[in-house]
């Protein structure tokens, strides 16, 4: 089965109401399951005893108080009961296709291996996604909407995979991507649950920081912490669209056939296809080498006044 884990926001107002939604979706899927909650913010510890989870009130932070990604990654691997992890953000919503889809993994990958997939945003205070108490992820699955494959809400993994990853502020950009790269630079499978795997995201503000109070996601993505993230994560901003696998409607796993994907990750082509890697690593340099010879050309012309487009306006004006 799988152990859950995140690290959760305060558990107040409504904010508390999808962190309980969330965290009951996990516990209810198997008896085998179990979840751990990093944190000592107000609400952390009475949330756990609601949900019968496992509160683990000790995380390390950086200098603004945020919670560290690293330290929860490594403890929750040496906490866990199950061989198979899954962190969430703690507004993510399961349903038993995520069990599903996890037996059909242990089953056709025999060793360690990421899975991911795109989440689908819904409002949860809105009836519409009912059918009487319970959520409908039949309703969720139709009406809600698709997020972009670099919103990455959940990592499903097996233990030891992730042993070390940088100090990331959790909450802010860039790490979730680094980690499909961290990924296939190991060369670890990476596979894309969209397709047979619900994710609910309950949509919320981002009043919970001061950068978000201020000036909602748009700050808090450009803010000190954000622009940290990005740095240790090398600018490596790989999505659910970079995965090696997938698993189609039936469950069974299927090889992402893509020939000139390199073309597309070429500045990282040489460290995700290793047997390529001198060729791959020429290729970037000459890309890299071409683009800087094709600027000094265009700074050389515009500095002697030259236009690089002399007939532009000619070209687009209107006949008298």
């Amino acid at each position: 089965m799988i152990t859950f884990f995140c690290i959760p926001k305060p558990f107040t107002g409504e904010t508390r109401s999808r962190q309980i939604n969330a965290l009951r979706s996990w516990q209810a899927l198997d008896v085998k399951c179990e979840v751990l909650v990093f944190g000592d913010e107000e609400g952390v510890a009475g949330a756990c005893r609601e949900v019968e989870g496992r509160h683990v009130p000790h995380i390390a932070r950086n200098e603004q108080g945020t919670p560290l990604l690293d330290f929860a990654f490594r403890e929750a691997q040496q906490l866990a009961h199950n061989e198979l992890l899954c962190y969430a953000n703690s507004d993510i919503v399961f349903f038993p296709d995520l069990l599903l889809a996890s037996k059909n993994l242990c089953r056709d990958v025999s060793g360690p291996y990421l899975a991911v997939g795109q989440r689908r945003g819904f409002d949860a205070a809105d009836a519409k996604y009912r059918e009487g108490e319970c959520w409908s992820p039949e309703i969720i699955q139709r009406e809600g909407r698709m997020d972009g494959v670099l919103f990455i809400d959940y990592f499903l993994f097996t233990k030891s995979l992730f042993a070390n990853i940088p100090p990331f502020a959790v909450g802010r950009p860039g790490w979730d991507n680094w980690m499909i790269y961290e990924a296939r630079r190991k060369q670890i499978p990476v596979i894309d649950l969209t397709a047979k795997v619900l994710a609910g995201h309950q949509d919320h503000d981002h009043k919970h920081t001061a950068e978000g109070l201020s000036g909602g996601r748009d700050a808090l993505w450009c803010g000190l912490e954000a622009q940290k993230n990005r740095r240790l994560a090398g600018g490596h901003i790989f999505g659910v669209d970079d995965a090696t696998h997938h698993l189609d409607e039936s469950g069974s796993l299927v090889l992402r056939v893509r020939p000139f994907y390199f073309w597309h990750r070429l500045r990282e082509a040489h460290e995700i296809f290793p047997r390529w890697r001198w060729v791959l690593l020429l290729l970037w340099k000459l890309v890299l080498a071409q683009s800087k010879m094709d600027r000094q050309i265009r700074l050389f012309l515009l500095r002697r006044g030259v236009g690089l487009f002399p007939n532009k306006e000619k070209r687009h004006s209107i006949p008298k």
